[in-house]
């Protein structure tokens, strides 16, 4: 991957407004809102349990820094995910057992579709501009809901070592990412 990767741009207040109004299946509002609101990503909002939310926080383990620091990373419930989650039914540990049972089966399968999801609002990938025929890929994608948290957080004042840990990344990699 490496040279590969594309940055994600954070969504526009517009982006927000759309994404929020919008009348979405319960599980896929609720996969959206754990990234808006939380900061997830994909991987751990599809495999979030139950068991990871309590007095109003999400309390969890991130995958991607399970291996290396272990450390569990706490966000506050903010209102809307709140909202939704009650929504939800508990059938399963899982929160959204559906979309843990479709990313065991395909994480990329399950992301091209939240992607699809996304760019009904923020716009369709345009044409490469080489005019080979190639769709360029959009600037925005699942990663942009978390780059959205970040990026707000940190315009709303949260202290940069306090977003570090509520978003299991270090501040290097928030300065150089997310917080523009």
């Amino acid at each position: 991957m490496a040279g590969r990767q594309q940055q994600r741009l954070p969504l526009t207040r517009e982006h927000v407004q759309a994404l929020l109004s919008e009348n979405w299946e319960q599980d896929i509002k609720g996969i959206m809102l754990l990234s808006l609101c939380a900061g997830m990503r994909l991987k751990d909002a599809a495999n979030l349990k139950w068991a990871d939310i309590s007095g109003g926080f999400i309390s969890y383990t991130p995958e991607k820094t399970k291996r290396t620091s272990g450390v569990r990373v706490q966000v506050p419930l903010l209102p809307a995910l709140s909202e939704t989650l009650e929504e939800l039914p508990r059938t399963s540990e899982y929160v959204l057992p559906r979309l843990a049972d479709k990313y065991a089966r395909s994480a990329h399968l399950l992301s091209k579709s939240l992607v699809k999801t996304l760019q009904s609002i923020t716009g369709k990938a345009v044409q490469d501009p080489t005019g080979r025929g190639k769709v360029a890929r959009s600037a925005y994608g699942f990663h942009s809901l978390r780059h959205t948290f970040c990026t707000e957080a940190a315009r709303a004042g949260v202290a940069p070592k306090l977003l570090a840990a509520m978003a299991g990344d270090n501040i290097t990699t928030l300065e150089h990412f997310f917080v523009k």
